[in-house]
């Protein structure tokens, strides 16, 4: 695609059609572009691997991107290649109309958190939770989709421009579209940002579990039930033989007999990671089912709190 741009694209940017083509999509076409140019710069979609460039106003894209722009000669060839893509897609709608063909485009419902979209707009976004589905009979561990959450209610104040700028755009393409997972514009599986599987979660919106209701059926050890239940013979149970080497590598004794999971090995992400630099190998496991095992150990508990209230507002855990 390079080579081609590089031989004809310079008569195709500076048609104008392309120039239509720019004015009318530059609200995202502009930042689309620059992202894609970053991405590729740095060698990463995670802006905040970025530097100064993780974080850039609408002018100083604008700027950026524009004629005259530092980046504006690596930008046009992204122009050129959606302005392709657009005119295709444009092609087989029409010709599909004309033997009595419908296109029908697919909404989905989560946006990757390293997508274009969460970067330039991230006061739309909460960035620190994570959509996915909880645990079923397809799933164990339940799923982690990597999509941050929705800000329903700042969508709101603008009468959910974003969603309706989507709708409109898909609307050039396709006479109908297949809403993905409606329930998600309802109440969504709400994740930590540091979860990896979707054990750790709760809808939202959801009614919680109030301190009030558990005192009042005398359920007072909030501990006891929001944290992982780890003991000596559960752990043996879990780990085969080498349990010990589980208790070395990432747990300490509690006043009681029982083991926590010591500070900053106590989310599923950091576990990951420590296992992912230093493989536990333990007698009868491979390194899947090791890790699958602490996943468990770590979610093993009946009451997740909000974070938000973790005090006073508690979810069941899934199972």
């Amino acid at each position: 695609l390079r080579r081609v741009y590089e031989v004809s694209g310079k008569k195709v940017v500076e048609s104008p059609g392309f120039a239509r083509f720019l004015t009318d999509n530059a609200h995202w076409l502009k930042a689309y572009a620059i992202f894609c140019v970053l991405r590729d710069l740095y060698g990463t979609s995670d802006a905040s691997q970025w530097g100064e460039m993780g974080a850039l106003s609408y002018s100083q894209i604008d700027s950026l991107a524009s004629p005259g722009g530092s980046k504006y000669a690596a930008c046009r060839y992204w122009y050129w290649l959606q302005y392709h893509l657009h005119h295709q897609l444009l092609d087989v709608r029409q010709y599909a109309a004309s033997k009595g063909v419908a296109l029908l485009g697919d909404l989905p419902i989560g946006t990757h958190r390293h997508a274009v979209d969460v970067w330039v707009r991230t006061e739309l976004f909460r960035t620190d939770k994570l959509a996915g589905l909880p645990p079923d009979v397809l799933s164990e561990r339940g799923q982690n989709w990597k999509a941050p959450m929705y800000d329903w209610e700042r969508m709101a104040r603008d009468g959910y421009a974003w969603w309706r700028a989507r709708l409109k755009h898909m609307n050039t393409y396709f006479s109908g579209l297949r809403v993905d997972h409606i329930l998600g514009y309802f109440r969504m599986w709400e994740l930590p940002a540091h979860a990896l599987t979707g054990m750790s979660g709760h809808f939202n919106p959801s009614n919680p579990i109030t301190a009030a209701e558990l005192d009042s059926k005398g359920l007072w050890d909030r501990q006891r039930l929001s944290r992982p239940y780890m003991r000596a013979h559960l752990l043996q149970r879990r780990f085969g033989k080498d349990w010990n080497l589980v208790v070395k590598r990432f747990l300490e004794e509690g006043p009681h007999g029982e083991f926590v999971f010591r500070a900053g090995l106590d989310t599923e992400l950091a576990l990951t990671e420590a296992i992912a630099r230093e493989p536990l190998e333990l007698s009868g496991l491979n390194e899947s089912q090791v890790l699958h095992a602490v996943m468990d150990c770590i979610n093993d508990r009946c009451l997740v709190r909000d974070d938000s209230a973790p005090d006073d507002r508690f979810y069941p855990r899934y199972k």
